[in-house]
């Protein structure tokens, strides 16, 4: 457990700078931990799957194996006590800066995490303080026990893309009924009761909506099902006005509801995070997109 003089600590001013800090205390050499920032065969042992060990200059995509990454660039390694790379989750989310730093002491390091995105809310902060915690404990556990402490799989599926304009007019570029099918991943306007074939043709193909909810300019929330699961997922369009941007976040969740079968949540849980990637990807074509 992290004690609370290893809690994160959030900046002050987190509106203003997007700013979120933890540090934690790891029992082990400046070294050790150095290797289980930057090498792959660390990394791997409380974090995800790197795809290379990190060098300066380069990039490099960090896989959660749920079909969740994040895609690393400008990467600086300063040894032996600075990591400095940008990185987007899932490849097109917005741009957050993030710097470790390593401080030996008699307990082993101090390591704290700077995760930065200009604009980003209050409460998004405090949402990243609670991811950065869980990481970080992973890291802790990892060099306390020698095991691996990654998680299995996260049951959330999110997405998110920054597209400039004001929140009404991405909302009538995307979601007016004859804009869906341009980069919506169905072949058909989301109504309910009304049924669509998935751009992919994996099983299921058919689903169907239900309980379709709108509140212009603001977010569409609908159920999405198929004869073949038990229970429906829950999915919501949400658009979040930003400064110059509007930020279009897409939450699926439900997957441990849709079968009795692990696998088979897990798969489907990776096949529509895929499929909302592409779809905000068409989303961007269809709008001038943040850039980092």
């Amino acid at each position: 457990m992290i004690s609370e003089k290893q809690l994160a600590t959030v900046d002050a001013a987190p509106n203003l700078l997007g700013a979120v800090n933890v540090t934690v205390q790891v029992s082990a050499s400046i070294e050790k931990v150095w290797r289980s920032l930057t090498e792959a065969d660390g990394v791997a042992q409380w974090f995800g799957e790197l795809g290379s060990d990190l060098v300066s200059g380069g990039s490099a995509r960090l896989d959660f194996g749920d079909g969740d990454f994040f895609d690393l660039d400008s990467i600086v390694l300063s040894p032996p006590d600075v990591i400095q790379y940008d990185w987007r989750f899932l490849g097109i989310g917005p741009c957050d800066s993030i710097t470790w730093r390593i401080e030996p002491n008699e307990a082993g390091c101090l390591v704290t995490v700077n995760d930065m995105q200009p604009g980003r809310s209050a409460e998004a902060a405090m949402m990243l303080r609670e991811g950065w915690l869980d990481f970080t404990r992973r890291l802790v556990d990892f060099h306390a026990t020698g095991q691996n402490t990654r998680y299995d799989w996260r049951r959330e599926l999110d997405v998110g893309l920054a597209i400039k304009g004001a929140a009404e007019d991405v909302w009538n570029s995307l979601l007016a009924p004859d804009s869906q099918r341009q980069w919506l991943p169905f072949d058909s306007v989301i109504e309910s009761g009304s049924c669509a074939t998935v751009s992919d043709e994996a099983e299921p193909k058919v689903i169907c909506f239900d309980q379709v909810v709108r509140q212009p300019a603001r977010q569409l929330e609908f159920q999405l099902g198929s004869e073949t699961w038990k229970e429906p997922t829950v999915c919501r369009i949400e658009l979040t006005a930003r400064d110059g941007d509007t930020l279009v976040y897409v939450s699926h969740n439900g997957w441990e509801n849709i079968s009795d079968d692990p696998s088979e949540q897990l798969a489907q849980r990776k096949r529509f995070c895929a499929l909302w990637i592409e779809a905000l990807k068409r989303a961007a074509e269809m709008n001038e997109t943040s850039l980092c």
